[in-house]
């Protein structure tokens, strides 16, 4: 319910209904079928991001793969 009411205004009523603000949103769950990434997946995103902002491992890539195995 939508309403223009005076600020500070915590509760209102409307053709004998109450109604109550909540200063806090109400979440809800979506399910949308998204999964956590698994290890492997988040160990090579993690380590490209790295990369990309300038980081250089002693590791070269082949050991890093076998190390964690990808």
């Amino acid at each position: 319910m939508e309403v223009n009411v005076p600020m500070g205004t915590e509760t209102i009523v409307q053709n004998g209904d109450s109604w109550t603000r909540i200063k806090t949103p109400e979440g809800c769950m979506v399910n949308v079928g998204a999964q956590m990434p698994d290890q492997k997946a988040a160990m090579k995103r993690g380590y490209s991001q790295a990369e990309d902002l300038g980081w250089k491992s002693k590791f070269s890539k082949t050991q890093v793969k076998k190390i964690w195995n990808l």
